[in-house]
């Protein structure tokens, strides 16, 4: 079994001597809206790849129906799940069935303030 803890990258915060603090926006290397995105994206490409069983080499069809994909509701029960233990969120249950497809799912969770800023500080 894989560990499913993500780990955020280190950030650099530029050294302004013992008194100053750091200047947020300057000393911190946050990631751009953009990265934040991709980052997501990554992620949930990932555990969707891991509970449709793909190895290395298969490709994930981003827009095929979960169920055309080979997903059972358990398998997305799990998904959700995982989804939420992740990135620290609560999703809806209905969510998934609401979102049908991989790229709706990420489109949808791009738009929660919640998941971009967990992914953002990431």
């Amino acid at each position: 079994m894989t560990n499913d803890v993500h780990h955020p990258p280190h950030r650099e915060v530029a050294d302004h001597g013992d008194d100053a603090g750091p200047f947020l926006g300057e000393s911190l290397n946050l990631p751009s809206s953009e990265q934040s995105a991709d980052i997501l994206e990554g992620l949930v490409i990932e555990i969707f790849r891991d509970r449709l069983l793909l190895v290395e080499g298969e490709e994930l069809s981003m827009d095929t129906n979960y169920f055309d994909l080979g997903l059972t509701s358990l398998r997305l029960t799990e998904i959700k799940q995982r989804l939420e233990d992740t990135l620290d969120i609560a999703i809806d249950a209905t969510v998934l069935f609401n979102q049908p497809t991989v790229d709706d799912l990420i489109e949808y969770l791009n738009g929660l303030p919640a998941a971009v800023s967990g992914v953002s500080a990431a």
